[in-house]
């Protein structure tokens, strides 16, 4: 997976664009507060309306900011997005690539990605409908740090495998298959339609990749047509080659 993937954040839906503003929550001293400590001060919250930064580009359907996914998300209306779908960075620890030979690995080379994590997961948590839906692809050795990242933040949890069909790469046991971490809660909707938890879809040719882990838009298309509200808002926090906004745009 592409490590320098920019962490952009694309909100599109069937005919409206995503648009909203943060209520941001500040602390302030007000001094000569009765139940400040030593009557001097206190620690008092407040919230304060905090608009989104212009968009990267934005039509009618889609919306797209070019920004640290971790600045965007808290300006994000509170229960504002119906899907979320997103292929983060995970090709850490970096220590390993390139080395010659073997190099021992630890499971700290790991847990280093989780404070990221929970920081976003908990953000995606807050943005996201109580009926919605989340969605995270991830391999091997990454989804068990997305899973504890998210298994105290998150009721429930799905896993998913993607089968590639033409899968080649890797040495004895051929990878030929991804996965994906289903985020959901109780109040979760889902369309009537009959559905496994392994999807055969072939990938993207190397060739005609506009990025270096592009998924298939027959893929994503897939996951979105899981969802029961008509003309979801979709949000990828992690755009790399914009293939989730381009099946969100063509829902």
């Amino acid at each position: 997976h592409d490590a320098d993937a920019l962490p952009d954040v694309v909100a599109g839906e069937g005919h409206h664009g995503l648009s909203g503003h943060l209520r941001e929550v500040r602390r302030r001293v007000v001094p000569g507060h009765p139940e400040a400590g030593g009557g001097e001060a206190d620690w008092r919250w407040e919230e304060l309306a905090m608009p989104l930064p212009e968009p990267y580009y934005s039509d009618e359907s889609v919306t797209i900011y070019h920004a640290d996914c971790r600045d965007i998300l808290p300006l994000l209306e509170p229960g504002s997005i119906d899907l979320v779908l997103t292929d983060p960075p995970y090709d850490v620890p970096v220590k390993y690539q390139g080395a010659n030979g073997t190099y021992p690995r630890s499971w700290g080379d790991l847990l280093v990605m989780e404070p990221f994590f929970v920081d976003v997961f908990k953000q995606i948590k807050r943005v996201t409908r109580a009926t919605g839906q989340v969605y995270i692809q991830c391999n091997a050795e990454t989804y068990t740090v997305f899973f504890k990242a998210s298994y105290s933040i998150w009721p429930a949890s799905h896993l998913i495998v993607w089968y590639k069909p033409s899968g080649r790469r890797g040495k004895g046991w051929l990878h030929a298959h991804e996965l994906i971490l289903h985020l959901a809660t109780e109040y979760t909707q889902y369309v009537s339609a009959f559905r496994q938890d392994v999807i055969g879809v072939m990938p993207v040719r190397t060739l005609r990749r506009q990025h270096p882990a592009e998924k298939p838009g027959e893929l994503l298309s897939f996951l979105m047509d899981a969802v029961a509200s008509p003309n979801p808002i979709v949000l990828d926090p992690f755009l790399g080659g914009g293939a989730t906004l381009r099946a969100a745009k063509d829902l």
